[in-house]
């Protein structure tokens, strides 16, 4: 809780509650934990507020950090970036505006990813960064990053619903080769 300024997170700091945020919260979880603790906080702090009880906290302006408008081509995967950087964008934007790269000239979204704990990524190396390393039921979704190998977990290719990884190979042949992000697959 903080009070109003009009230039952004200036305001005094009135309450403030930390929480944890796991490596598999997204977006919605953590929505979902700041409405749970924020209703609280706001009863007590309007109460310190009625009763003087309170000792705002200035905020320091050298450790601000702002974020310009999120547009819906931020979501793009640049497969170059490290495979936590990927992860994150996927778990920042699970509902707006969507993680999304092109398969073969189709657009595919990504709503769950995890680092591949399976496969040696020595042995992909010298594969392009998007390259689809694996797709079978033993290591599923495998997409080589810039550091890494990280497994899709859930995904909806464009004008279908989304689907888990098992489910998506069920109705996808041929993948493994395939490369994210080229619109038309390799040449």
């Amino acid at each position: 809780m903080q009070k109003m300024r009009l230039k952004v997170d200036s305001g005094e700091i009135l309450l403030a509650e930390k929480f944890e945020i796991k490596d598999t919260d997204n977006a919605t979880g953590i929505e979902k934990k700041v409405s749970q603790i924020s209703g609280p906080l706001v009863c007590q702090a309007l109460e310190f507020l009625e009763n003087e009880k309170t000792t705002p906290i200035s905020q320091n302006e050298d450790e601000a950090t702002y974020c310009r408008l999120i547009k819906k081509s931020d979501g793009e995967i640049c497969w170059d970036y490290s495979g936590k950087k990927i992860i994150n964008k996927v778990r920042a934007f699970v509902k707006w505006p969507v993680a999304f790269s092109f398969l073969n000239g189709k657009k595919v979204n990504f709503y769950r990813m995890r680092q591949n704990g399976n496969l040696n990524f020595s042995e992909f190396e010298s594969e392009k960064n998007g390259t689809i390393v694996a797709a079978d039921k033993n290591s599923g979704i495998a997409v080589k990053t810039a550091d890494g190998l990280l497994n899709i977990e859930l995904l909806q290719q464009e004008g279908k619903k989304i689907l888990d990884w098992k489910n998506f190979l069920n109705g996808s042949r041929n993948l493994q080769g395939s490369i994210f992000g080229e619109i038309y697959g390799a040449f």
